[in-house]
């Protein structure tokens, strides 16, 4: 989510049962000494990153039947940041409406 850009969101649903919260946080957003507990973690990640992002990206996963793909499409490419929204960068994405109570974190992210 660009108003909690350090944080990896988790969005479970199933029927009418919702649970969006906080899944961790990025490894963009650790400190270099504390980023991976192992090469084979290591490996992955660098495998994915991004030289802008390092490896903040959005995955989702829907399963069921009758699932209308074209709706969800035009539903969360709308959801998306804009191309003036993004240049605006992290530091702006903050100050966006957030419709979501905050997320409770063990520990917080280090500045980067």
């Amino acid at each position: 989510m660009a108003t909690r850009p350090e944080y990896m969101g988790h969005w479970s649903q199933a029927g009418a049962s919702l649970q969006i919260d906080a899944a961790g946080v990025w490894f963009a957003y650790q400190p270099d000494e504390n980023r991976f507990e192992d090469e084979e973690t290591e490996e992955w990640v660098k495998a994915a990153w991004d030289p802008d992002v390092g490896d903040c990206r959005q995955e989702i996963v829907f399963i069921g039947a009758g699932i209308d793909r074209f709706g969800l499409n035009i539903l969360f490419n709308a959801a998306l940041l804009n191309d003036e929204e993004w240049n605006e960068g992290a530091d702006a994405w903050l100050s966006y409406p957030d419709p979501l109570p905050p997320w409770e974190m063990e520990e917080e992210p280090a500045p980067v």
